[in-house]
């Protein structure tokens, strides 16, 4: 199935910015088949300006990796590179990562040398979907957890991944095999912040004493009872890429392994044309929607569901009432506007005949 492209989202790295990058090796964890092929494509002309017949071609490293190293020296690098992979199979049809916000910013970036590990975003996970805007700005808003992170004076590695539903007072921590990482002990993770509004939960750390390659998981860490509280399933994640004198590795790691049932909600469904108040003609109007948020939000809803409410006019026949039909995806019809808002002083008049018609329509 092909993924349709969707304008990406800024996820800035906050670094202390004081040198330019040189040279970016992008290296992307994927298993492919035989046939398949492997693309970059981002807004640059060094990654083809977003045009996926642009796009550059990865080498294949191994079973797992795939890579390219693009030398960006001559570049005089001032705003975000926001990039995306992109699959082609075997017989030619493209497939784009879902997401699109790995997000390389020049601004804040302190080493000449920069390597990214990168996983696929899948569009099938269930995890984007709490990735939208109602969940962002309504649903999931309030489990929001400031986070305070120690920066070291020296960064080599950052650590990036998401995981959506961890509820107010819960954040995500790091543990692994080396004395940074805390040697597996539970007692003294690594902690790692969101930026409200913003997607990943990242901390920088210096491993430059360490020994690679390093094993390591994510966790779940309450911040209220100052507890770690359980790991994320599956095997443990490794990192190869060893500390080196000016070079920074960006590890997006994708989403945490959490179970996916630790939300749910109810709604209603209901087409605009089924509401109706003492105030509308007989049939649902816009400002019936406010009523039925209200209502919806006392006997503890999360979701509505509408059916569409454009404007369905295309033929000037019966045929145009099929609500399905929505010819455009910006006007809104006629039919459901408020007439008491609608009308100036001087239609005051007619909009008192009409309030009989009101009553006769709302009698029924």
């Amino acid at each position: 199935m092909t993924i349709e492209k969707k304008q990406p989202e800024i996820n800035t790295i906050l670094l202390i910015p004081n040198t330019s990058i040189q040279v970016v090796r992008f290296q992307l964890q994927f298993h492919t088949v035989y046939g398949q092929e492997l693309f970059i494509s981002g807004n640059h002309p060094l990654l083809g300006n977003g045009n996926p017949d642009e796009a550059v071609a990865m080498q294949y490293d191994n079973d797992s990796f795939w890579s390219v190293e693009i030398d960006f020296s001559a570049e005089n690098l001032m705003h975000p590179i926001h990039y995306q992979y992109i699959l082609r199979n075997a017989n030619g049809v493209w497939n784009f990562e879902s997401g699109d916000n790995k997000v390389l910013d020049p601004s804040v970036i302190n080493a000449p040398n920069i390597t990214t590990v990168d996983a696929w975003n899948y569009a099938g996970f269930y995890e984007n979907a709490f990735y939208t805007e109602p969940f962002v700005q309504v649903l999931l808003k309030a489990n929001y957890t400031a986070i305070q992170v120690e920066i070291p004076k020296i960064t080599t590695h950052f650590f990036k991944v998401k995981t959506p539903l961890l509820p107010k007072g819960q954040t995500v921590c790091l543990i692994g095999s080396c004395k940074t990482l805390s040697k597996w002990k539970t007692n003294s993770p690594v902690l790692l912040s969101r930026i409200e509004g913003e997607d990943y939960y990242t901390v920088p750390l210096d491993l430059s004493a360490d020994l690679f390659p390093i094993a390591y998981k994510y966790g779940v860490y309450d911040t209220i009872q100052k507890a770690f509280l359980h790991f994320e399933e599956g095997n443990n994640r490794i990192l190869y890429e060893p500390a080196q004198k000016l070079q920074q590795t960006i590890l997006h790691d994708g989403f945490m392994v959490l179970p996916n049932l630790s939300w749910k909600g109810a709604g209603v469904a209901i087409p605009v044309f089924s509401l109706r108040s003492e105030q509308s003609f007989g049939v649902g109007e816009f400002n019936d929607l406010k009523l039925l948020v209200d209502w919806s939000k006392k006997v503890g809803l999360k979701l509505i569901q509408i059916l569409p409410v454009n404007d369905t006019t295309a033929t000037q026949t019966w045929t145009d009432s099929y609500p399905y039909a929505a010819i455009s995806a910006f006007a809104l019809h006629p039919m459901y506007l408020n007439l008491d808002l609608l009308v100036d002083a001087a239609l005051k008049k007619e909009l008192v005949k009409l309030k009989l018609k009101l009553k006769e329509l709302n009698a029924l």
